[in-house]
């Protein structure tokens, strides 16, 4: 964009455009009343995804937007279970920053907690110094 007003609305160009991508497309289907809590076949809501691949700010978005933080699928795992299993931080944060619960067990008697300590050296640095160390990342 190099700020001209191309839309004569006095904004710079581009500043009338709809949102792209992902982000883009959550809010369009937001916006037109779509089940933000469908699961798959295995009880997988968009959160529980979004969580599993790491993208804070599409599960930043879908809590926004009202998301269940406790919807489980059919092992019992909740999207910080999910999170938890692959260990992104950010991910992590944002949904204990909602009000998930680090406690909650699945079918196999795992909190996330537990799968973080099991899969991941990230447990330790937050046990000992919090999640502010990502606030400087």
């Amino acid at each position: 964009a190099d700020g001209s007003d191309d839309d004569g609305d006095g904004g710079g160009d581009g500043d009338d455009a709809p949102a792209t991508g992902v982000a883009g497309l959550l809010h369009a289907l937001v916006a037109n009343g779509a089940d933000i809590d469908a699961p798959d076949e295995s009880g997988n809501g968009p959160l529980a995804y979004a969580a599993q691949f790491g993208a804070a700010e599409m599960v930043e978005l879908l809590l926004a937007a009202g998301a269940d933080i406790a919807a489980t699928d059919e092992d019992g795992d909740t999207p910080l279970h999910c999170a938890s299993y692959v260990g992104n931080p950010a991910t992590v944060a944002a949904l204990l920053a909602a009000g998930a619960d680090d406690a909650l067990k699945d079918k196999s008697g795992t909190t996330p907690a537990d799968m973080r300590r099991a899969r991941h050296k990230v447990v330790p640095r937050v046990e000992r110094d919090g999640w502010g160390f990502l606030a400087a990342a």
